[in-house]
This record gives C-alpha cells, structure tokens and sequence, in this order.
C-alpha cells in the first residue's frame, strides 16, 4: 500500500515534468495504471487536465524562471564553490527545492550541463542529467559515442549504458531516438557520412521527438516572478484565514483542494522568494553605496 505522501509526491513529480509515469511506476514498483488512478484522486480539477495532457504526450516546451540571484548560487554549487550543505544553511533554502532547482539549470543548456556532470561525476552519479537531449545533441551534431563522452566528461560505458536504456524502453519516441543515434554512432565512428536522404529523414524524426519532449528552458522575467510571489503570498493569506477559522491541517487541505504537502511546499518557496528578494537588494544597496563612494 502506497503511502499518501508518497502518492502526493509522485504527483509533483510528474506535473512538473520531472519523471514519466512509467518511471514512477518502476521507482516505486506499482501498476502504472493503478498509480495514475491514485494521483488523479487526490488532483484538483485543473491539474488532472494537466496531467491528462501530459499522458496525452501533448507536452508544450517547459519553461521554468530561476532568479538571477538563485542562478548565482546554483552555478557555484555546480563550480563546486558551494555545497548544497552549506547554500541550504546560509541562504534557508530548502535542499530538496535546491536540488531540483540545480537538475533544471542543469539541463537547461550544454553550459551548464558541462557544470553539472562534472558535479556529479565527483559522486560517481550521473541520475537527473537530461541524457536524451545529450543525445539530440549527438545526431544533430554528427559525433560518436566516444566524442560525446570526451566532450562531458562522461565515461563512454556511462553513455552507452544510457542509449541502450533508451532502447529498452516501453516509449516509442525513446526506441526512435535510440535506433537513430546509434545509426548515426556507428557511421561516425566507420567514417561515413550521412546521405542528403539520411540527414533529412533522421532531421524530421528529430524534431518530431523534441516536439513532444519536456525541454527545459531558463527565460527570467521579472514580471512573471512577481506574478509567483503574489499567487503565494494570496495562497498564504487564505491558509492564514482558514487557520483563524479553526480548520486543521487536513481540513485546510481539502478546502484549498491541494494536499498537506503542497501547503508546506508552497510556503517554503514563498520564504524563499522573500529572501531571494531581501539578498537581490541588499546587493544592488551595496552596490549603489559603491558608486556612490567612488571619486569623481
């Protein structure tokens, strides 16, 4: 029997477009189908039509805001400048929100995703790195296995264990991307080039595949950000109201028709928010004051 929590979880995870629902299903060894039953009880309306188009394979490019002062931190954690340890201490953010919020800006370009496998790979850990974008990137830009490894950092028994993960799996467009990256693998590697026929065709495949992927993309918009904070602090305000009106934590809950967890999260990112905030102006403060002291 799956715990409420572990359910409630799972449905974060997957509406954000962090696992599949076949890989929920495997992590935590359940019938994917029951699985899905059980998080579409505890989703609101308007998240079961967004979980709906996401097992519909109707999944628009992701974008996801990071503030620039958060983007800061996250790079010197991926620099190794920072532990995630010691950014949760000194900045109180939560290290589960951190450590999602390092595998986004990881995956969000072949920068940072250079940063984040030599973070990982001092673990010996390479879980939560994007490796079918690792391999778009190969067949679009025509390298072999061997060339990709090179270029990250990656061991090439890493690699190739991850393209044959991707032949196993139950997800056609996974098969597709597959068959066609170790095609274009194997011809590098024999010195033989792509026909104009293999190029246009595999092209297609292709972009039809990033089509109905989740890429993530960093857009910082600040008119977006504090669009977030004031759902948050409105989202506060109500479980404020609702507490005076001496409902409990469950009762709230089901008012608001999110689960316990949610509540909890949702107010960590509003203190987060907060203090981000707070850091970006006392920075521009001191830098103003700077200028200010300086000779003319």
């Amino acid at each position: 029997m799956i715990s409420y929590e572990t359910i409630e979880k799972a449905k974060e995870q997957l509406l954000s477009g962090q696992v599949s629902l076949r890989q929920l299903s495997i992590n935590l060894n359940t019938d994917r189908d029951a699985l899905k039953r059980a998080i579409m009880r505890i989703c609101n309306q308007e998240e079961q039509e967004q979980l709906e188009q996401i097992l519909l394979g109707n999944k628009a490019n992701k974008t996801i805001k990071i503030d620039d002062n958060l983007k800061e931190i996250i790079i010197k954690i991926l620099k190794g400048e920072l532990s995630t340890r010691q950014t949760s201490e000194k900045y109180g953010i939560d290290r589960e929100t951190l450590q999602r919020k390092i595998d986004e800006l990881a995956n969000s370009s072949p920068e940072y995703i250079q940063y984040y496998i030599r973070y990982k790979s001092q673990r010996g850990d390479y879980s939560g790195i994007n490796f079918r974008r690792l391999f778009i990137e190969l067949i679009e830009q025509d390298m072999s296995q061997s060339e990709m490894a090179q270029l990250y950092g990656i061991p090439i028994r890493t690699v190739s264990r991850e393209l044959e993960k991707l032949g196993q799996s139950e997800e056609e467009q996974d098969q597709r991307l597959y068959d066609i990256a170790k095609i274009c693998a194997e011809k590098k590697m024999r010195h033989e080039k792509l026909s104009a026929t293999e190029k246009r065709l595999y092209g297609r495949i292709v972009t039809e595949i990033k089509k109905n992927m989740t890429f993530v993309t960093i857009e910082d918009n600040e008119t977006d950000s504090e669009k977030r904070h004031k759902q948050l602090q409105e989202f506060k305000m109500k479980v404020e109201k609702l507490s005076k009106e001496g409902k409990n934590k469950q009762q709230i809950a089901e008012e608001l028709g999110v689960g316990i967890s949610t509540i909890r999260r949702r107010l960590l990112e509003l203190e987060e928010l907060k203090r981000l905030q707070e850091l970006k102006e006392k920075d521009t403060k001191q830098n103003l004051d700077g200028a200010d002291g300086r000779e003319q």
